[in-house]
């Protein structure tokens, strides 16, 4: 299952209140499932300063971090 982890500006994690609110606990059966979400939710994420995303499969990085500037 492939999913996203958000960072701050500090390089932290959001609190897990706001992981569940903009849905970044949402799971994708592929890539292509997780990246077309991203495209279609990214833009909320500038609210809750958000400032990079990766992905990954379970606990491997498939990719990120990926920079969200507007």
């Amino acid at each position: 299952m492939f999913h996203w982890l958000a960072e701050l500006e500090d390089g932290s994690r959001l609190d897990e209140s706001t992981e569940l609110t903009l849905g970044l606990d949402t799971q994708f059966d592929s890539q292509e499932e997780a990246e077309a979400w991203l495209g279609d939710f990214w833009s909320l994420f500038g609210d809750f300063d958000i400032a990079q995303v990766s992905l990954l499969q379970g606990d491997e990085l498939v990719f990120g971090p990926m920079g969200l500037e507007k």
